[in-house]
């Protein structure tokens, strides 16, 4: 089997043939094309960015493509900033690495509660004093005077039972 090169079709500009008019519609001085991609459901991107669409020159087709780069750049950094308050995303660059890392670096604040939490029960502190303290002492979001044991200080308890 030979090694075939995958051809880029998307947001490159191409020769139109003979079939682009026959077959496609696309207009008789038609020389040039661009295959945009087809969002599917509702998009802000305009119909004439979206699937084939033809050219007499190439600078038309030229100015086209990077109009339309620039709408997804835009588009972008526009989705960017919707996320900046959403706390669900924070750090979220879309990558593995960064999800890794910020699960990692929540895994490691959640055992050192729970250890905390190991130690001021083996000094005596109460389940309830001991959360308070944790509360306090990492900064926490949460009030000092919640009733509602947490799910990090229920570990604390278990593993200082133990």
């Amino acid at each position: 089997m030979k090694n075939k090169k995958k051809r880029k079709i998307h947001n490159t500009i191409r020769d139109a043939t003979e079939n682009d008019i026959k077959n496609y519609n696309a207009p008789k001085n038609t020389k040039y094309k661009i295959v945009f991609s087809s969002p599917q459901g509702k998009t802000n991107i305009p119909k004439k960015f979206q699937g084939a669409q033809y050219f007499a020159t190439k600078k038309e087709a030229e100015n086209a493509l990077n109009e339309r780069l620039n709408l997804t750049q835009k588009l972008k950094e526009k989705k960017s900033k919707s996320m900046i308050n959403n706390k669900i995303a924070v750090g979220n660059s879309g990558n593995v690495e960064s999800l890794i890392k910020i699960q990692n670096e929540r895994t490691n604040l959640y055992n050192q509660k729970i250890n905390k939490g190991v130690k001021l029960l083996n000094k005596g502190h109460t389940v309830m004093e001991a959360q308070k303290i944790i509360i306090e002492e990492f900064n926490l979001d949460i009030s000092e005077d919640s009733r509602t044991l947490l799910p990090w200080m229920s570990k604390a308890r278990d593993k200082a039972l133990k």
